[in-house]
């Protein structure tokens, strides 16, 4: 009986044994699973990582385009608010020279009128004068006319005095005959 409860034993010792290399054994594949985990955990995080700094370096590069084109509308900005800034110059140096420009024009005009005025008064002298001249060549005509009536009437009227002195002279001393003979060639000259 004792060697019976000592085989008993024995077993029973060689089952717990059996059982304790089982749970060992299972405990080691238990911790195996955790490590395995934690190590698909860690690389799963490294992957991620990996990911993120992938990421990253995308969002840098983005970053450094985003800022390279910011820099260049800002030149652009600078340079359109330069131009703008000159053309308000220049549009107002347009604008002066316009009025300028508008002022002589008027004063160009208002002269030219003046002297539209002054020609057209010139034109009406000019009309008086020539009307003048030709009222006073009629005159100097006329006066022509009656210098060469007087010139006339006064070379008949000498002729006529020498005739009549010449009558007189013959009548007073000749014959009849002699007179008409000077009468005739007194009337000839």
């Amino acid at each position: 009986m004792l060697q019976d409860k000592c085989r008993q034993q024995e077993e029973e010792c060689k089952r717990l044994q059996q059982r304790l290399e089982q749970l060992e054994e299972e405990c080691r594949s238990s911790r195996q699973q955790q490590r395995l985990q934690a190590l698909t955990e860690a690389l799963r995080r490294l992957k991620d990582f990996a990911a993120l700094e992938e990421k990253h370096s995308l969002l840098q590069r983005e970053l450094l385009i985003v800022k390279e084109a910011l820099e260049k509308s800002l030149l652009q900005r600078n340079q359109l608010m330069q131009d703008k800034n000159e053309l308000i110059v220049a549009l107002k140096k347009v604008s002066h020279q316009q009025d300028s420009a508008r002022l002589d024009r008027k004063q160009l005009l208002q002269e030219c009128s003046g002297q539209v005025h002054a020609l057209a008064e010139m034109s009406r002298e000019k009309e008086s004068l020539v009307h003048k001249v030709a009222a006073l060549e009629g005159q100097l005509a006329a006066l022509e006319q009656d210098r060469q009536g007087l010139f006339r009437r006064s070379n008949q009227s000498l002729v006529t005095s020498s005739a009549t002195k010449h009558l007189l002279v013959v009548f007073g001393s000749s014959s009849p005959k002699e007179q008409t003979r000077a009468r005739r060639g007194s009337e000839k000259e």
